[in-house]
């Protein structure tokens, strides 16, 4: 599967932002980040609960263990739940409530759109895409201008359609194609000025 650090996506990733930014006055730019928080508490609660289950397994069960046994299976299984919590990715996915991966999402996102000045072109309509990999979610963060000009139901299926890329067999190359689908909307509802000036640039980076 084609990654999203590959040269040769963000190279198409580039000239699809430019596309856009051709058609309609919008300025884009899309980051994509491994995860938006650290999720320290998934690893330990893990290993806490296997843990306290293992303990609770050989003390109640009617057959004679040791007292060792029990009390090196016990650190056993904390030290395993600790290792594939640590070690899988998605299993820290699964453990967190989506509510608080949404909040994380949203937060990553306005302060990557904050920092990077995506609010200072000249006729608002700065625009980021942002997605999450951890939490394999897209949120997208727009200026006053953009928001405005493009109806909000047009922007909610626009985001449907980018988590939806991680349904996909290949979301790196579902994301371009999902971009590119957003062409018509973008010069529909903001149309290219004569001189268009791009403002901002389409490989943009932004650390917090």
């Amino acid at each position: 599967m084609k990654k999203f650090t590959d040269a040769d996506f963000q190279t198409q990733l580039g000239n699809v932002i430019a596309e856009l930014e051709q058609a309609s006055q919008i300025e884009i730019v899309v980051l994509i980040k491994q995860r938006s928080a650290n999720y320290d508490d998934v690893p330990m609660g893990l290993a806490a609960n296997l843990s306290l289950l293992t303990f609770s397994i050989l003390f109640f069960i009617e057959m004679g263990i040791d007292d060792y046994i029990i009390y090196f299976a016990t650190l056993a299984a904390f030290g395993l739940g600790l290792l594939i919590a640590l070690a899988l990715p998605f299993v820290q996915r699964l453990l967190v409530g989506k509510k608080r991966k949404l909040r994380n999402v949203e937060i990553m996102a306005r302060a990557l759109f904050q920092k990077g000045g995506l609010h200072h072109t000249s006729t608002q309509v700065g625009t980021l895409i942002y997605i999450s990999l951890l939490e394999k979610m897209a949120y997208i963060v727009s200026d006053r201008g953009a928001q405005m000009a493009i109806p909000e139901q047009q922007w909610q299926i626009i985001t449907s359609n980018l988590n939806n890329i991680f349904k996909t067999k290949n979301p790196p190359e579902s994301l371009l194609k999902e971009l590119t689908k957003c062409k018509e909307t973008f010069k529909q509802y903001i149309p290219a000025l004569e001189n268009n000036i791009n403002e901002l640039p389409n490989d943009l980076r932004i650390d917090l």
